[in-house]
């Protein structure tokens, strides 16, 4: 019961490893609230997940490319649920695969609002609750992307992946200071609906090739990690990003 007492927001947890994490803390004691943005089905059946092992649920509809729905949500979520003591930054996308001279400007700032500027502003926003409180977790989820440039047609998702790391270092040795541990998750091949989404089998064959423990991971196997990372157990780590990827990228 490593969460008890304790109130989470997990941002992009309708499916996959937000979904994973939601569910997990809450089996540890915590109170959710958290993020959905078109599955709604999804959002629905984790409210009730939660529910059902006694603990709060709060779901908000959030496109994390419009600045206004995010201020909306660091507004009400304290008000909805209480002081969140653990932020998990896990919304975010690929939204198209595009070859290098292919990539618009449109979309690279979409892209880069998705995965970079939304953690950015939501951190800002929860993170200052958390300073005057006396510290709180806030746990980003990047990925293998960010260390290897990202897969065919993904080098936008990679760079944004990328930042994510950095920022993360940034972030906590900044944010230590007043409290706030941050560190961060880079999933390696995953078995989510975004490769369901924006990877064709042959593709994601190749990529399996190359992962030297000869599998995907799971999402909750990932959900672990962020657990982790949010608990007191890794109350040393500071800026740090934990690769879970099998082997497939090693630093």
């Amino acid at each position: 019961m490593r969460f008890k007492g304790k109130n989470a927001l997990i941002t992009g947890a309708s499916s996959g490893i937000g979904y994973a994490t939601a569910v997990l803390m809450a089996d540890e004691g915590g109170d959710i609230a958290f993020t959905y943005n078109r599955n709604e089905v999804g959002a629905k059946k984790l409210k009730e997940e939660i529910e059902k092992k006694g603990r709060k649920a709060i779901p908000y509809r959030v496109n994390f490319t419009e600045d206004e729905q995010i201020e909306m949500l660091s507004a009400n979520v304290e008000k909805d649920l209480g002081p969140v003591d653990i932020l998990v930054n896990n919304a975010g996308g690929l939204v198209e695969r595009m070859p290098f001279f292919e990539i618009s400007k449109s979309r690279w700032n979409e892209i880069m609002a998705l995965n970079v500027w939304s953690l950015v502003l939501l951190s800002q926003r929860i993170g200052i609750k958390m300073k005057e409180r006396g510290g709180g977790v806030i746990v980003n989820n990047a990925s293998v992307a960010g260390r290897s440039g990202g897969g065919p047609g993904a080098m936008a998702y990679g760079v944004a992946k990328g930042a994510v790391i950095t920022l993360t270092q940034a972030m906590g040795k900044e944010l230590i200071a007043v409290g706030i541990r941050v560190n961060a998750l880079a999933p390696g091949l995953i078995d989510t609906p975004f490769h369901d989404q924006f990877t064709p089998q042959d593709v994601m064959q190749g990529m399996l090739s190359r992962v030297p423990i000869k599998r995907v991971g799971t999402a909750e196997e990932m959900a672990k990690v962020i657990l982790f990372l949010a608990s007191d157990d890794s109350s040393y780590l500071v800026g740090a990003t934990v690769d879970a990827n099998g082997g497939m990228w090693v630093i």
